[in-house]
């Protein structure tokens, strides 16, 4: 075995032999440190690390940085491939699953493969939250949550010749996402719902020196406006945006819309696995879920009532 991989592995940790394979769901950073901390206390039994991107762990925080510049993905990964060579852990990356049979202890991919576990951990994060838009949807509406979405928004702007963005969302992601849209050359609003920007982290002052540098720097910022729906130009299906509406019925040219309305924890596995929900997955104090083969970590794992650190 590698250095790095004798070195980690803890000693004298008594570890249950009776688990031989470990099925984690999601390759964020939960999800990684997940199949670390086991592999350092368990360093023989099969590690499955299933991602539904294509990319390693990367540093998710840093994606506006793919839309502006040289767009190079290779700053963001948090850990090098071979470590996960190191460490022994097989990494199914750009695969879905499908279905998990409790019963059988089973996990069906999207690819055909079948994979038993003896214990399923469940770290599928969050997804962004789009509130009710008419026209959402329609090319050129966008989302920022991974590394995907920034490239899709780089390579919209640019096929298209866009010149007018609109950012829904004046929180930390839009303001984010907005910067990053600026440094793309467009010409770019942001819609806050609130009276102020960052109204949860800045005081009054602190807001008013905000908004005056993004104005300073051309970027558009309206208080106490929403987008209510997003039209294509002639209105054919298929056609891309051009235009939205806003909740007091102005309209603002568009070309591009990204909507930064926040996260929510990705249920959608959990839920038809039928585990036990409220705002995430409810886990214990050993974040075991209500099936006791199963745990949850990071973004989808709610404990005492509460979501913490939803990881943007």
């Amino acid at each position: 075995k590698p250095d790095i991989y004798q070195s980690s592995i803890v000693p004298g940790f008594k570890y249950d032999k009776s688990v031989e394979r470990v099925v984690i769901v999601g390759n964020g950073i939960a999800g990684v440190t997940a199949a670390d901390h086991i592999r350092r206390r368990h360093p023989h039994c099969e590690i499955h690390l299933i991602g539904r991107e294509r990319h390693h762990l990367y540093n998710r925080m840093g994606i506006t940085r793919l839309i502006y510049g040289r767009s190079a993905m290779q700053g963001l990964y948090l850990l090098p491939e071979q470590w996960y060579d190191d460490f022994n852990i097989t990494c199914w990356l750009n695969t879905h699953v499908t279905h998990v049979d409790r019963d059988a202890r089973t996990v069906s991919l999207g690819t055909g493969e079948t994979l038993p576990y003896d214990r399923l951990i469940l770290t599928t994060g969050s997804q962004s939250f789009v509130p009710p838009i008419d026209g959402y949807g329609m090319p050129g509406t966008f989302v920022l949550h991974s590394a995907e979405d920034a490239m899709a928004i780089r390579a919209h702007v640019q096929e298209q010749g866009s010149r007018t963005a609109v950012v829904a969302g004046g929180g930390l992601l839009g303001l984010e996402a907005a910067y990053g849209l600026y440094k793309l050359g467009l010409e770019v609003t942001v819609l806050e719902r609130s009276p102020a920007l960052l109204a949860r982290q800045l005081d009054a002052r602190s807001s008013e020196f905000l908004l005056a540098y993004l104005e300073g720097l051309g970027i558009r910022v309206r208080t106490e406006a929403e987008v209510a729906a997003a039209h294509a130009a002639d209105g054919a299906a298929g056609a891309r945006v051009a235009t939205v509406t806003l909740g007091d019925g102005q309209v603002l040219p568009c070309d591009l819309l990204l909507v930064a309305a926040g996260i929510r924890a990705d249920l959608e596995l959990a839920r038809q696995m039928g585990l036990e929900l409220q705002q995430g997955v409810v886990v214990d104090d050993l974040m075991r879920t209500s099936d006791p083969h199963i745990f949850a970590a990071g973004d989808v794992a709610e404990y005492g009532g509460k979501l913490y650190g939803l990881w943007p």
